[in-house]
């Protein structure tokens, strides 16, 4: 898929197929882009080397595969964002998009079908106060594509080497916290 960002585990919990694929695409009734079908194919729920999201103080926790793993990392299970954070309200503006996976702080990572676009649901934004009008308004677009939303991410280090010294220490101190809550301290 990406020589920029190597894989470091394929297929966790098995391959998937064409057929798998398909019988997804027409249960949701949504058509895959191009890259993503083929990043499921290849390596399914894989996760690659570098997962800091570029520009985004977020990283990659889990990229969902189709196949009979663990339930929170199916995308057959999963696809729907409304189905998250009490997000019923906004199907109607977020059905061209799936779920592909998320952050370790609650955040969705989203494919838009339609597009081709990969973007960020950050829980903190939605109000169920507000009346969305757009999805540009729940959705923070952050690649064109899947493979340029995989070309994108970087190592921690990096991210962090590139921060102004002035938000370095808030950064760092951000991260240790979100570790401690990962770890339910």
């Amino acid at each position: 898929m990406s020589v920029k960002n190597p894989i470091i585990t394929a297929n966790p919990f098995g391959a998937t197929t064409d057929q798998d694929i398909s019988r997804l695409e027409s249960e949701i009734g949504i058509r895959l882009p191009i890259d993503y079908r083929n990043y499921l194919l290849q390596h399914n729920g894989g996760r690659f080397k570098f997962d800091s999201i570029a520009n985004i103080d977020l990283s990659v926790h889990h990229l969902f595969g189709i196949h009979l793993g663990p339930e929170y990392l199916q995308l057959q299970l999963n696809w729907a964002p409304w189905s998250f954070h009490d997000y019923k309200y906004l199907r109607d503006l977020l059905e061209n998009f799936i779920t592909i996976g998320d952050c370790g702080t609650g955040e969705l990572i989203v494919l838009n079908c339609k597009s081709g676009a990969v973007g960020i649901i950050e829980s903190a934004r939605i109000s169920e106060r507000q009346r969305y009008k757009l999805p540009d308004e729940i959705v923070t677009k952050i690649a064109a594509n899947f493979s340029d939303f995989v070309n994108s991410m970087k190592s921690l280090d990096d991210v962090i080497g590139e921060l102004p010294i002035e938000v370095r220490e808030d950064f760092l101190l951000r991260l240790a916290a979100a570790d401690k809550i990962a770890r339910g301290e």
